[in-house]
């Protein structure tokens, strides 16, 4: 009896092993549900989760909106020209206004102009980390960026590390920046120095890489033309790829347990959950 103890307990840690690999053990984003927002041309998205409401930038339209999550509109907030993607930091929604050249941010009721020390030809994409603001300067093919010690903007036209075509979001996350570029189809990743890191997505197959989402669980990238989104670990491995229920998506934000995908052409917010 001595003998078979060791041999029953081995057995059943195998048997456990086996139960908790199965298909049901790996988790992954699953469609839950489409917000509709007719007639929105949408193009930033931020999630105001103490309010529950979103933030939307409505390019084609021209103007800021707020929305609920049934999609309805609650509040029409500015009028702008082409704003693009947003920022949403310590209760400041940043806006990128592509039409007007500038960066403009919204606290309360103010609508305040954002001094660049230098003049974006089209910015697309803003993000602040505390004393750091990154804008994507999207006909100039670089990124200007700044904190309290001087004007770091660094970039040109290109296709090598360091280089962009068109880049239209930024993130910060953890020290470093990641910059969506676009008509290269890929995201780059710098240091706290502007130092190119990594290149991630380029051999993905990625046709306008317009939006991008950034937290500890990984990098979110929409891929616009092909209607997608993909997933990436830190490392850059592929984790997940989501090509149902988008239509032309432009943005992604994560709240929770929560995905929220732009539809730029579907005119709605794709909803997945973790499960």
């Amino acid at each position: 009896m001595k003998l078979k103890a060791p041999v029953f307990s081995f057995t059943l840690v195998i048997l456990f092993l086996l139960s908790s690999c199965g298909p049901n053990s790996t988790e992954s984003w699953q469609f839950s549900n489409e917000i509709p927002l007719e007639g929105v041309g949408i193009i930033g998205l931020e999630y105001d989760a103490e309010e529950e409401l979103f933030w939307i930038s409505d390019g084609d339209n021209n103007r800021l909106i707020r929305a609920d999550q049934s999609g309805e509109v609650v509040e029409d907030v500015h009028a702008f020209s082409r704003p693009m993607h947003l920022s949403y930091r310590e209760g400041i929604l940043y806006v990128a206004e592509y039409g007007a050249d500038r960066i403009v941010y919204i606290a309360g009721e103010d609508l305040v102009s954002v001094p660049l020390p230098q003049a974006p030809d089209a910015p697309a994409g803003v993000d602040v980390d505390g004393r750091r603001m990154a804008v994507a300067d999207f006909y100039n093919h670089r990124i200007l960026l700044w904190d309290e010690s001087g004007d770091l903007s660094f970039g040109i036209e290109g296709s090598e590390d360091g280089d962009f075509h068109y880049p239209t979001q930024v993130r910060f996350f953890e020290e470093k920046l990641y910059v969506a570029d676009a008509y290269n189809h890929r995201v780059q990743v710098f240091d706290s120095d502007n130092n190119h890191l990594k290149t991630i997505g380029a051999g993905d197959g990625m046709d306008a890489t317009t939006g991008i989402f950034v937290d500890e669980s990984g990098i979110y990238a929409t891929d616009f033309e092909n209607s997608r989104l993909l997933i990436y670990s830190h490392e850059g491995e592929l984790i997940q790829t989501i090509d149902e229920q988008l239509d032309k998506p432009t943005a992604v934000i994560k709240s929770d347990n929560k995905l929220f995908i732009a539809n730029y052409r579907g005119q709605s917010i794709s909803v997945f959950e973790w499960r």
